[in-house]
């Protein structure tokens, strides 16, 4: 079976669209003769949660969370230090969720806007680099498949190929 390494921002428990995409290629590469390891972040501000998409996952499938600065995770962290930053409850739907933290985002966004170049999760490369070059020998993984938007998912994925001499495919679902 061929080892497979998918690079994404955008994981379960996260929810919505373009989670879908991802998932399935992964829930699904195992049929087709692939065992893949996803590199992500580790929880973030989001506007959509989905705990349930983690049950589509396979066993056999780890996945590899990192730290990053981008502002969800900053706003996620900083939602567990001060009460007024509300995430969400096991009693509240995401629509409930959203509300609470509306304001939160947009200032988020804002700041974000403002402060990164290509996308917020451009703060993830620093931390997200040195673990897929590890992933990447320690698993003798034989292809890179990065996710694109971000776009910084697929600089991470571009980075890791040309270090590691893996082949790689951008998958660049969004415009």
């Amino acid at each position: 079976m061929k080892k497979l390494l998918f690079i994404t921002s955008y994981f379960p428990p996260l929810g919505g669209p373009g989670v879908q995409r991802q998932l399935y290629y992964v829930h699904y590469a195992d049929s087709h003769g692939w065992q893949p390891t996803v590199l992500t972040t580790k929880e973030v501000l989001y506007h959509v949660y989905d705990d349930t998409l983690m049950e589509k996952i396979p066993s056999s499938v780890e996945i590899i969370r990192t730290e990053s600065l981008e502002f969800g995770r900053l706003l996620y962290i900083l939602s567990k230090i001060k009460s007024i930053f509300t995430l969400r409850k096991a009693d509240k739907s995401t629509a409930e969720h959203r509300k609470v933290s509306s304001y939160l985002m947009r200032v988020g966004r804002w700041i974000r806007d403002w402060l990164t170049i290509i996308d917020d999760r451009i703060l993830w490369i620093p931390f997200a680099l040195p673990t897929a070059i590890i992933t990447v020998k320690k698993k003798n993984i034989d292809v890179i498949v990065a996710r694109g938007g971000p776009y910084s998912n697929t600089i991470l994925g571009w980075i890791v190929s040309k270090i590691t001499k893996r082949p790689l495919v951008l998958d660049l679902a969004d415009p």
